[in-house]
Formats: structure tokens, sequence, C-alpha cells
């Protein structure tokens, strides 16, 4: 992948970093010392034959170290090299759990430990346990706070934006979904918009399809075989000459695409219509920059301005980030293959998934199709099928997942990475056309998920539908 560009080291962190270690961390080690001061030494020295005032000498390496690290930051130019150094003393502190675990949690006097009659921390005195757990869990929830607080000072700056109306069309899935799309696309002129984007950018149409985040073993959690043919067959009637793809890149569930799309039959049925797949997580690369929280990363070479992009998902609960719709569909354009930790640990870590939209921001879709005949609820991504029978379109990926939100139930600003252009007015204006998000609502409500229980459970399905796979050699897309 891309080396991290340069980014500037600003003050203001450097500054709440003092007041954390001053006014939490150092207070809370000062109180452990006064009840078990040979503990806190880890009975590397006796603290009843240290010189006067060593103990103060000691604390002062709190503050000095804090400032020794924001110097080496400034001086490093890569955030992954930042994200290394700050892990190193995590990791000293996890050594030390391994290799000496009686000096880190066991308590007494120095006496104590060289007659071998420490006891645990958690029988020690209640005064210690209270000042060195609570204390532990006030400072690691200010921690969290900071880090997210830096990692937030990234993230792109979205201000008010006057837009006009945007169209999204929704209508009942018929029995022939390319009719269906068709009707629905020809409500707003987009099956005209679709010809003209096409002839003026002159290159290849990408169809993006939500393949990897879902199972094809599991009905409504990817973009069936059917619609993506019939949003194919309508870009070739738009533009017969144009080159049509697939694009979908491996997956922390498929780590690779192209064994499980030849083991699901995928890659025939798009041979069979002349539709090539192109595999993101392989080469070639070209380097660009997406500003805000992604910045500089390797994309796949195909994905360039002159490419028309078409979004294929499908509306689905998600444990994370509530929702998984257009916007959330476009993360399998990039190519890390563990993309939690090379894209949402991003600098500090991306707790609201603005990744997302920093890919909506570069490459927009130019025509979103939502396959709503069948979704996904419950424990999303992989969660349970939830029939719906609607489709949907629009020319723009955040109107679409607003749209999904009202048929869902959901509240916009609930979902982590539309909040904050709902909170600053950059959503755009909506004009529906066919029927209202209420009329194809289900009659019962779509049901959601959480992390505490949303991950376990799509881990283990995953797992499962491993095994289903690789046991059955071909299994055709249900």
């Amino acid at each position: 992948m891309a080396s991290d560009a340069h980014v500037a080291v600003r003050p203001w962190p450097f500054v709440v970093l003092l007041l954390f270690v001053t006014f939490l961390a150092l207070p809370v080690a000062l109180g452990c010392y006064a009840i078990a001061p040979a503990w806190c030494l880890m009975y590397g020295a006796d603290p009843d034959r240290l010189p006067p005032h060593s103990a103060g000498i000691i604390f002062a390496t709190y503050p000095i170290a804090a400032a020794i690290g924001f110097g080496l930051a400034a001086l490093i130019g890569s955030p992954r090299a930042r994200l290394r150094l700050a892990g190193l003393p995590l990791l000293a502190i996890l050594a030390l759990a391994v290799f000496f675990p009686r000096r880190l949690f066991y308590v007494g006097t120095m006496a104590d430990w060289t007659a071998g009659s420490v006891v645990p921390l958690w029988r020690s005195e209640p005064e210690l346990m209270a000042v060195a757990l609570g204390g532990a869990s006030v400072c690691l929830i200010a921690f969290v706070a900071l880090v997210r607080r830096v990692g937030a000072e990234q993230d792109h700056r979205w201000g008010e934006v006057v837009l006009g109306a945007v169209p999204v069309s929704i209508l009942r899935a018929e029995a022939s979904v390319e009719h269906s799309l068709r009707s629905s696309l020809a409500a707003w002129d987009g099956l005209d918009q679709l010809a003209r984007t096409v002839r003026k950018k002159g290159g290849p149409v990408i169809l993006k399809p939500n393949l990897g985040g879902g199972s094809v073993l599991r009905p409504g959690t990817c973009t069936p075989p059917d619609f993506i043919i019939a949003a194919a067959r309508i870009v070739r009637s738009a533009a017969p000459k144009a080159r049509l793809i697939v694009m979908e890149s491996d997956m922390i569930f498929w780590w690779d695409m192209n064994r499980y799309l030849a083991r699901s039959t995928y890659k025939d049925i798009l041979s069979a219509e002349k539709i090539d797949f192109i595999n993101p997580s392989r080469p070639p690369y070209q380097i660009h920059d997406f500003g805000g929280r992604l910045g500089v990363q390797e994309i796949p070479a195909l994905l360039s301005p002159d490419a028309t992009l078409v979004d294929l998902p499908v509306p689905k609960t998600h444990a994370y980030f509530r929702l998984s719709g257009a916007v959330k569909n476009l993360f399998g354009l990039l190519p890390a293959r563990n993309k939690i930790l090379h894209y949402h640990m991003r600098r500090a870590g991306d707790w609201r998934g603005q990744i997302f939209l920093d890919l909506y921001r570069n490459f927009p879709p130019d025509i979103v199709m939502v396959d709503g005949r069948v979704g996904t609820e419950g424990h999303g991504p992989l969660g349970s099928a939830k029939p719906a029978g609607f489709v949907l379109t629009s020319p723009d990926a955040v109107a679409a997942d607003i749209s999904l939100c009202e048929i869902m139930g959901f509240r916009p600003e609930g979902v982590p990475y539309l909040r904050p252009l709902v909170r600053a007015g950059a959503g755009p204006l909506i004009s529906f056309s066919g029927l209202s998000p209420d009329a194809v609502r289900p009659p019962t409500a779509w049901r959601r998920t959480s992390p505490w229980t949303g991950l376990p459970v799509n881990l283990v399905r995953i797992l499962r539908d491993h095994a289903a796979l690789r046991a059955a050699g071909r299994k055709p897309p249900q």
C-alpha cells in the first residue's frame, strides 16, 4: 500500500495531553505510590532507601515523556509511523504483564516481596483498589475521548451546501426487475442522464454491487445476479460500446473475492453477459489523495475520472454503522484486504465511518440503483432476509441512503457516517417520484442490532458459510 503523506502535528493535542497527564494520570500514580510505594516501583528499588525527593524526580518523567513523544511525532512524517510510536508504551506494558506478572499484579512492601508474601492486587487494601482501578478507568475513558477528538480533526469539514432538488424514484418491484429499474430511472430522466454521462466521460462503466459484505447463502445480504444483469443491460442500451466492469475487492469476510465468486458461480454469469470482473485488491494501482481521514491511498487504476460509476447496493442493517447502503457500498473499491486495520484505524481510529464519505466526495456514483426487493435486518450485514419489494434509483448516493433511512425507520442523524452531513446542513433536498418512503415501508419494523451482539453473530455465520461453500465446491447463488 502507498505510504502516507506528511501530516503536520497540531499543538493543541499536546496541550490536552499535558493536561491529561498532569491532572488525571499523575494524581492516580501519586495516590497509588502513597499507599503501596514498593509496588509502584515494581520492587526495583526500596522506597525507604531512596534519596529525598527521588519520588518527585521519578514522577516528573510523566510530562517529560509526553513532551518527548510529541517531539518525535513532529519529526516523523508518516501517520502510520506515529501510530507505531504511540503503541510502544502499550507493548511495554504487555511485555511486563507477560514476563513479570508478579511485579505488576502483586502488592506488598519490599520485605513482603523479599519474603515472597506479596498478595494479588484484587486482594490488596480497598483504598489501593479504589485508586488504581477507579483512576485507571477514568484515565482510559479520558484517553479514548482524546484519541477520538484527535482523529476527528482529520475529517473533512462539511459546510452548509445549498443544493437543488435531488431526484429519488421509488417503485414497487415487478416480476421483471429490469422493467422496474427502467421505469424508476425514466421518472427522473435517469436513462438519458446515464447515456450522456457515459458519452461525456468516455471510459468504462464500473458496476459496484455489494458482494463482499454479504453471502450468497443468505438472501438479502448481497446484490443478486439478476439485479446486476438488469443494470448491465440498461447500461448497454444507453451506451452499447462501453466496457462493463463489476468491481469488488477482497474483504474481511471473503479474503479472496475471485475464489468466492467462482465458488458461487457469479463469475460464470458475468462471463456469459460479457461483463468483466476486476478485483481492486489486485494491481495495477494508482495513487490518489482523498483528503480527510483516508488521506493518500492506492486505488485501482481503472477508478479514474473518465469511468462512469453505477452503485448497486442492497438495504441492510449494520451492527456498527446502523445502515449499509449506497455510500458504504463504495468501501469495496478500496484494495486493502484487511480493511479494519488499514482504513478503519486511520489516524486514531475512524469511529464514525468518515472514510465512506471520503470515498463519496472523491468518487461519487453517477447512478444509484438499490435492490430493495429483499434486504437485511437484525444482525447485519449477515442478518436475516427482510422482504420489502421495492427498487430505488437516484443520481446521488447520500440522497439514496437518507431515503433508505426513511424506508427502514432510521433517523439519518442516527447513522454515524450521515450524521456530520445532516448536522452541517449538507444533505440534499430530496424530490421523490413514484412512491413515498412510507408507501414501501414493510408492515413490520426493520429489526436492528448492536455491536455487542451483531459482531459475534456475524463472525459465527461467516465461518459457517465459508465451510458450506468449501464443502459444496460450486454453489449456485441464492
